[in-house]
Order: structure tokens, then C-alpha cells, then sequence
């Protein structure tokens, strides 16, 4: 059920932020330090 509301864009997730795949460390203490509410993307390329 969740999954096909996802499909259907009825409820996203809560994107905190994008970054850069060489920043995939500083995201990791952001998530161990609890300093993030929603999920951190790592973006692999910039096209």
C-alpha cells in the first residue's frame, strides 16, 4: 500500500539535502549526530 501511494506521488519523502558523493562522510556525522530531519541524497554526478 505505501508503495503505490509513493508511485502515485501521494506522499514523498522529506528530502533534507543533496550532496556531492565526495561529501557522503560529513552527511554520515550529520546522521550519527542526529543533526538531520529527513534524508540526505548523495548526488553521484552533476548532469
Amino acid at each position: 500500500e505505501m508503495g503505490a501511494l509513493l508511485d502515485a506521488g501521494s506522499i514523498r519523502p522529506a528530502l533534507t539535502q543533496m550532496i556531492a558523493l565526495s561529501d557522503v562522510p560529513e552527511a554520515f556525522a550529520l546522521l550519527a549526530g542526529r543533526h538531520v530531519r529527513g534524508k540526505i541524497v548523495a548526488q553521484l554526478s552533476e548532469n
